[in-house]
C-alpha cells in the first residue's frame, strides 16, 4: 500500500469532495468522466466533515449464502476482519453489495461502524443500505442507498478484491475521498500535487463568487474572468 504523509491526508480532508474532483480534473481533465461515485447516495451524517482513507473492499450479500456452510462463512467472516484490522489507517470500507437493487437488507448497522471504527475505519461507501444511524460514532461517515431495518442473512462474498460502486471502481488500498455528496478516488500519482491544484480551485472560485455578489452585479466583469 502506498502510504502517503498523514499531513497530506490531513489537508486534503479539510476540502469538500467536489473540490477534491475539480482539482484532480486540474491535473487530469480525462477525470471529468470517471473515478466517482455517479448515483445519489445518502449521507448518514451530513454535516460531518469530509473524510479520506485507504480502501478496504468486500463484496458482500444480505441474502441467503447457497452451498456454503456455516462454518465455512463464518472462518471468512473472521478472515474479512483480519484483512480490514491490518495495515495503517486511516481506512474506508468500500463495500459492494451483489444483491443490487434487489438487495433485501442493511450491509451496515451501529455494531459493524463500531468494530471498523476501532479497526481504524473512518468512512464507509456502499451501494447497499445502512441503519441505526443514532447509534454511528461519532468518528465514523457512511454513503450509502439508502436504510432498511433489517440485516437480513448478511456474509462476505469476497474480500480484497475490485468493487464497483455506482460506477467508481475502487481497488484495495485506494486512497479514496468522500463527504455528503458522494466518494471519489484519489489515484496515488496525483496526492501530492493536489494541494496547489486545490489552491487554484479555491482561488478561482472565490473571485468568481465575489464578482457575481457584487452590487450591481458586471456581468461583463464576470464574463472576461470566465475567458469570454
Amino acid at each position: 500500500m502506498t502510504i502517503h504523509p498523514p499531513e497530506l491526508l490531513t489537508h486534503l480532508a479539510q476540502h469538500d469532495t467536489p473540490t477534491i474532483c475539480n482539482a484532480l480534473e486540474i491535473l487530469d481533465p480525462a477525470r471529468t468522466a470517471y473515478g466517482f461515485t455517479k448515483r445519489l447516495l445518502q449521507c448518514s451524517h451530513p454535516d460531518r466533515s469530509a473524510r479520506i482513507g485507504y480502501a478496504r473492499t468486500a463484496a458482500i450479500r444480505t441474502t441467503p449464502a447457497h452451498g456454503e456452510t456455516p462454518a465455512v462463512l463464518q472462518a471468512r467472516r473472521l478472515a474479512y476482519y483480519d484483512y480490514i484490522n491490518a495495515g495503517d489507517g486511516p481506512k474506508i470500507c468500500v463495500h459492494q453489495d451483489l444483491d443490487g437493487e434487489a438487495g433485501i437488507a442493511a450491509c451496515w448497522g451501529d455494531v459493524m461502524a463500531n468494530l471498523h471504527l476501532g479497526m481504524g475505519c473512518v468512512g464507509v461507501v456502499t451501494d447497499g443500505a445502512f441503519r441505526d444511524i443514532p447509534g454511528m460514532p461519532a468518528g465514523i461517515m457512511m454513503l450509502a442507498r439508502g436504510e432498511k431495518p433489517s440485516h437480513g442473512e448478511l456474509h462476505t462474498v469476497t474480500f480484497g478484491e475490485p468493487v464497483q460502486i455506482d460506477g467508481m471502481i475502487v481497488c484495495d488500498g485506494d486512497l479514496v475521498h468522500m463527504d455528503r455528496n458522494g466518494a471519489v478516488v484519489v489515484p496515488h500519482g496525483l496526492a501530492a500535487r493536489l494541494p496547489e491544484a486545490i489552491g487554484q480551485v479555491v482561488a478561482k472560485e472565490a473571485a468568481l463568487i465575489k464578482a457575481a455578489q457584487e452590487r450591481p452585479f458586471n456581468y461583463d466583469k464576470v464574463r472576461r474572468m470566465m475567458g469570454g
